[in-house]
């Protein structure tokens, strides 16, 4: 269990230490007064004030941040349609590679293709939907469970949980209303 919670833990550190680092670099290669209030605003920003070298590296850092979700992404769909379509049978059945590979690409590319300027849109989109997923449904499976009587293995009380539904759902309004 201590080797578990050390893996998590240094594999989380890892990641975020890299992460701080690359804010670090690219807030301070923008000058002071810059108003960056629009990707490409800082993009901009970014090649004036530190020249195209740094430029092509955001572009390099961009490319394989996009392609190494979208391998994540796919794969991950890629094996769940296979193990929904053919069970335990998946990597016997011939063609199911395919088939599942069929199912979780053609339908994206077809929407990219119908309508490319969609992205951003579905990226603000994907933003809300995971507010519901990963902050309102989470707290209420944990609201259910207390009021069924189950265990308790998460601390606070039904107050934090009303708390994290209504800050979820409050960003979530707030994002509404910018759009209306």
């Amino acid at each position: 269990a201590q080797q578990v919670v050390k893996a998590i833990l240094f594999g989380s550190l890892i990641p975020l230490i890299l992460y701080i680092v690359w804010q670090l670099v690219i807030l301070g290669t923008i000058s002071p007064g810059t108003s960056l209030n629009s990707a490409t605003a800082i993009i901009d920003a970014l090649s004036a004030s530190a020249g195209p070298t740094v430029t092509k590296c955001v572009e390099v850092f961009s490319f394989f941040a996009i392609v190494t979700s979208f391998l994540g992404v796919c794969l991950g769909c890629v094996d769940f349609l296979k193990e929904l379509m053919y069970g335990a049978d998946a990597e016997q059945t011939p063609g199911g590679q395919l088939t599942a590979i069929s199912i979780a690409l053609l339908p994206c590319l077809a929407v990219a293709i119908a309508s490319p300027t969609i992205f951003y849109p579905a990226l603000e989109f994907s933003g809300t939907f995971r507010l519901i997923l990963f902050g309102i449904f989470p707290a209420l499976m944990v609201w259910v469970g207390r009021s069924q009587g189950r265990t308790q293995w998460m601390p606070g009380g039904f107050l934090l949980l009303a708390t994290v539904i209504a800050t979820a759902s409050g960003v979530i309004g707030i994002e509404i209303f910018k759009r209306i």
